[in-house]
């Protein structure tokens, strides 16, 4: 996942400079997959997040998940 957020920041500046249509393109199925990675790493931690048997480490690993 970091290699695509280091790849979509390189070409987010590239387009900034260039107004290459095809770049903006680029970042936007980048941003996409970014997101898409980003609920899933989400739903799993939740799902771990879950099977822990108290109450109050669940509210916290929630605190924690939804702050960063």
């Amino acid at each position: 996942m970091s290699d695509l957020v280091i790849e979509s920041f390189e070409t987010s500046k590239s387009y900034l400079n260039s107004r290459d249509e095809e770049e903006f393109d680029i970042v936007m199925q980048l941003e996409e997959m970014i997101n898409d990675l980003d609920k899933q790493l989400t739903r799993y931690l939740l799902e771990i997040a879950k099977k822990v048997s108290t109450t109050d480490y669940f509210v916290k690993s929630m605190q924690l998940v939804w702050t960063q």
